[in-house]
């Protein structure tokens, strides 16, 4: 508001009326030296009328205002200062030069006339435009300027509305340039951070307290948090995560949290899983690698990672087998002690590996459910009996057990009719009758005994032995019966040159009444029925009549082909399990029939002169 607003508002409001003069005295030539001196050249008649017009306003009473002057040359020098003082004020002359600003006019005016209202409001636009020039130069960061108006608003006016808060928003800017200040000779140094808390962190905060969004300082903290972030990444690579998270709780003090913190934290969390997913792996394969101590200080490791305990059970678990495992070397011979003097088969240990299961396209004497030939990983070692179960065995169990088998139940079974020459059922044939139907040797294996049968006979042992018996699966046979050979024979490709099996040779006739019409040339093995267990050699394995002398049952169901046979070298399960695997050549077979990949299959009840079982051990 200007100094004329203002005095037209006193005017208006009755607080301020001018002297009317009813004329103008000529002024003396002293007067008119000294009002040269005071008056600005510059002004103009029509601004010394303007000021006089002013005079003219009445007050709301309507009487003129009456001079409280003692003469009449005081209240001409009063309008002369106030007119001087009013065009100073409008040139902009507020304090200076002191002789020729308004300031100086409006005091020379309250000299004279004590109380003046129309110098009053004069300094009081005085003051008003000081302190708007005292803010400007704050504002532009002149702060030394800003204070000396400030000084000069309190001369004038104490009380001055607003110059608390101006000084104390020139405090605050002064505060916050040392700081600022302090903060980037800190940032310079590299003092980010310390426990004594002279750092740029605390300088940039103290800032914030004063001006939170002050730029300097959120830019600042950023630039800081940046800094420290860049010592995280080589220590996540090199998989220091507890020193990282030190550095992330340090970033996180000082900008809180960021996202380039949440980055990071996610970053070492897939970090941890990857190396925890390496070290199960690393775990699983030292397993593998028989290196049990250093499997196991992984497992430990990995369960103060919080690691799934399930998987490392079973990992434990598998160690723990195989440490027990390392006392059955590959070809040692166990054998369980039943109750007294009886003992259970002699069991052949074999070791782990991997064979290709079944027969290739171009194999002579193939079948289709030979194929397709896959790679089988025997995962466990495993113990077989080294030849089939004897009748003397079997009646152990017989009379221990009280078992009734089903040839038994059944009344009948299937024998070799002499004087036919070929296969026929009869009445009243158990596993104590051989081939023929005659009574069988405690040597011989035992035969007329279905999957059922040979099922019960593994459970018996595992009951009295408290070691786990079972039949062999296809698989197991299989890789026991090649010995690491990948002939159609264990033997060989042909003929075996030596006796090796009770086979169907050309050589062997039944008194002198039959021949095998399908047969080995130039093969005699002096049987024509099953030999005595353990009569000819052994195979690569160590096992004895795997290849001939009666078939065996397996734990499998029987399915058409290969395909769905486990890779881990278990019994497949099928959907018909009352047909199951029968593997092995018997003493009747031709020779595609006791081929190493040769299988074929029986109800689980069915029994038969050329089919027994053999035994395998879990170890």
């Amino acid at each position: 508001m200007t100094i004329l607003t203002r005095m037209m508002l006193l005017l208006m409001s009755g607080l301020l009326s001018l002297p009317v003069f009813a004329q103008t005295e000529p002024a003396t030539s002293a007067d008119a030296g000294q009002e040269a001196s005071e008056i600005d050249p510059s002004d103009d008649d029509d601004d010394r009328r303007r000021v006089r017009r002013i005079g003219d306003a009445m007050s709301n009473s309507g009487e003129a205002w009456t001079p409280n002057l003692n003469n009449s040359d005081v209240t001409r020098q009063v309008e002369r200062k106030l007119s001087v003082a009013q065009q100073a004020l409008l040139n902009g002359n507020l304090t200076s030069p002191n002789n020729q600003s308004a300031l100086f006019y409006f005091q020379s005016v309250l000299e004279l006339d004590p109380g003046n209202p129309v110098a009053e409001v004069g300094i009081d636009e005085i003051a008003a435009q000081l302190a708007d020039q005292a803010l400007a130069a704050q504002a532009s960061g002149n702060r030394n300027q800003a204070i000396g108006l400030i000084n000069q608003v309190r001369t004038l006016r104490p009380d001055f509305p607003g110059i608390t808060s101006l000084v104390s928003e020139i405090s605050r800017n002064e505060e916050l340039e040392i700081l600022q200040a302090t903060a980037s000779q800190q940032l310079a140094d590299g003092t980010f951070l310390s426990d004594d808390g002279n750092d740029a962190v605390t300088s940039l905060r103290q800032i914030l307290a004063i001006e939170p969004l002050n730029s300097f300082a959120l830019e600042g903290l950023v630039t800081i948090e940046a800094a420290v972030l860049a010592e995280v990444a080589p220590l996540i690579e090199s998989r220091q995560y507890e020193a990282a998270e030190v550095i992330l709780l340090r970033a996180e003090s000082i900008n809180g949290g960021s996202e380039a913190i949440v980055a990071a934290r996610t970053s070492i969390l897939s970090e941890q899983q990857e190396e925890i997913e390496e070290r199960y792996a690393a775990a699983k394969s030292a397993f593998g690698e028989g290196d049990y101590d250093q499997a196991g200080q992984l497992i430990a490791r990995l369960r103060q990672d919080g690691f799934d305990a399930s998987a490392l059970n079973v990992l434990e678990r598998l160690i723990e087998e195989e440490r027990i495992l390392l006392d059955f070397q590959a070809g040692a011979l166990i054998q369980d002690t039943i109750s007294g003097a009886v003992a259970a088969p002699e069991m052949l240990v074999i070791a782990r590996g991997e064979f290709e299961m079944g027969s290739a396209n171009r194999e002579r004497g193939r079948s289709d459910n030979e194929g397709p030939q896959r790679l089988i990983r025997i995962a466990r070692p495993f113990a077989i009996s080294k030849t089939e179960v004897t009748v003397a065995q079997f009646r152990s169990f017989v009379t221990d057990s009280g078992y009734q088998t089903d040839a038994e139940r059944n009344g009948e079974s299937t024998i070799y009719n002499v004087l036919a020459g070929n296969l026929k059922k009869r009445e009243e044939i158990t596993w104590q009758n051989n081939f023929r139907g005659q009574s069988a040797d405690n040597d011989d294996p035992v035969v007329h005994v279905s999957w059922n049968d040979a099922q019960a006979y593994s459970d018996w042992l595992s009951q009295q032995t408290g070691e786990t018996y079972r039949l062999p699966s296809e698989a197991e046979f299989e890789y026991a019966l090649r010995g690491g050979t990948t002939t159609a024979y264990w033997w060989g490709r042909t003929t075996p040159r030596d006796t090796v099996e009770n086979l169907t040779g050309d050589g062997d006739k039944m008194v002198d009444r039959w021949e095998w019409p399908d047969s080995f040339e130039r093969y005699e093995d002096g049987y024509w029925g099953p030999s005595p267990v353990a009569e000819f050699e052994a195979n690569p394995s160590g096992l004895f009549d795997m290849g001939g002398n009666v078939m065996e049952w397996t734990a499998d169901c029987y399915v058409a082909n290969l395909d769905s046979v486990p890779e881990d070298g278990s019994a497949a399960p099928g959907n018909n399990c009352s047909v199951r695997v029968i593997r092995g050549g018997s003493w009747a077979g031709a020779p595609s029939t006791v081929r190493s990949a040769s299988r074929t299959s029986a109800g689980s009840t069915a029994t038969s002169c050329l089919l027994g079982f053999r035994i395998a051990r879990s170890l």
